[in-house]
């Protein structure tokens, strides 16, 4: 179904999932299946360069698909987010751990925002230790497989962050290279960070 155009929400501590041209069945599949497990109130994917929902969604998502509504964002990114975010919303932009960092020149460390600015990014953990305030709903938004989120995206976003893998530098010698997570993989990580994060608001 399309995204309405004036959606409300009323809970400020929902947590909404967006999906950026994520593209194979089974990551979609996957990827619904912890949203649904960790609370997620929506699911919402871009219209373009995106998975539709098939059998072998359903199948990898363990039925979920059939239980929990799936909207299409038919206008920009940028603009969807823009306006979520007049309407209160936080939004939380995804990167991996090997280009953690956007920055403009004479940018100092820490979070900062406005035209042309980017947020820096910073491991999910940090971020939960330094006490997200998690006063108002959330958007998480997580990219295609391949590319991630363009700098558009990761710019228009209130912050941006990445689960933190382990240093195997060390382990190099043999001239194997892997430092990405599985797109659902990484969902399933943030997802529960930010739940755990929730709870603990909670309490």
């Amino acid at each position: 179904m399309t995204w309405p155009q004036d959606p409300s929400e009323t809970d400020r501590q929902a947590l909404w999932l967006v999906l950026y041209q994520v593209q194979d069945p089974m990551n979609f599949g996957a990827v619904l299946r912890s949203a649904y497990l960790f609370g997620v109130k929506k699911i919402l994917k871009t219209s373009q360069n995106s998975c539709s929902l098939t059998p072998v969604v359903s199948k990898a998502s363990a039925g979920v698909m059939e239980v929990i509504d799936i909207y299409s964002i038919n206008q920009q990114i940028t603009d969807f987010i823009q306006a979520q975010q007049q309407l209160g919303w936080a939004v939380i932009g995804t990167t991996g751990q090997s280009q953690p960092v956007l920055r403009t020149s004479g940018m100092t460390e820490g979070i900062a925002t406005g035209p042309g600015v980017s947020p820096v990014a910073r491991c999910l953990t940090n971020l939960l230790m330094q006490d997200y305030s998690f006063d108002k709903p959330t958007i998480l938004i997580v990219g295609n497989e391949g590319s991630g989120l363009p700098v558009e995206v990761l710019r228009a976003c209130d912050q941006i962050v990445y689960a933190e893998l382990a240093d195997r530098t060390a382990d190099k010698g043999d001239n194997y290279v892997l430092d990405s997570l599985n797109v659902s993989v990484a969902t399933g990580i943030l997802l529960h960070c930010l739940t755990v994060l929730k709870m603990k608001k909670r309490t």
